[in-house]
């Protein structure tokens, strides 16, 4: 079976879990400006990567870590980039708590980004499980500060990036269908 068939079907036998650790994210308030909630978002994420070929380095900020996720023994080949701030101040979640309705899940950052960073966690799992050799290829970096222009994660992801030889932002299209670049 081609991989992405075999990473697809890994994926849909996750459903709920993603939405599970989904729900944790949303749920887990991290606005820009709030380190301990950024932080406590960044140790979900590092405690649902912790499996055998990766290693988390977090890079502390003002703004909570960026937290990177890699391979053990080198740099990384391909890149996925993730942040974990969202622009809703603290208190936004008890208001408008997750949900799924419709089919959709619904909650303060959800498409922005903390799907996509429930989505990276999951597909790395799912490559984990399904050719373990390509896990020591991809790394990911969760940033802290991307809505107020990534003072801090910059330098980072410009050092990581280099020598990759592709990209990814693993933001969700909005509901339109339009792409986040």
């Amino acid at each position: 079976m081609p991989l992405a068939l075999e990473l697809r079907d890994a994926l849909r036998a996750e459903a709920g879990a993603i939405l599970g650790l989904l729900e944790r994210l949303v749920m887990t308030e991290s606005p820009t400006t709030d380190a301990s909630g950024v932080d406590a978002v960044a140790a979900i994420l590092a405690g649902e990567c912790a499996f055998p070929g990766l290693a988390a380095r977090p890079h502390p900020g003002p703004n909570g870590a960026n937290l990177e996720i890699g391979p053990s023994g080198g740099p990384p080949e391909v890149l996925v980039l993730c942040h974990q701030d969202t622009v809703f101040p603290r208190g936004t979640a008890e208001k408008r708590p997750f949900r799924v309705a419709e089919g959709r899940a619904l909650g303060p950052g959800t498409a922005d980004m903390k799907a996509g960073c429930a989505a990276t966690v999951f597909a790395l799992k799912a490559l984990a499980r399904v050719r373990p050799d390509l896990l020591a290829r991809v790394g990911v970096l969760f940033t802290s500060d991307e809505e107020s222009g990534s003072p801090t994660a910059r330098p980072v992801i410009e050092r990581l990036a280099r020598g990759c030889r592709a990209a990814f932002v693993a933001e969700p299209a909005r509901a339109n269908g339009n792409l986040v670049s």
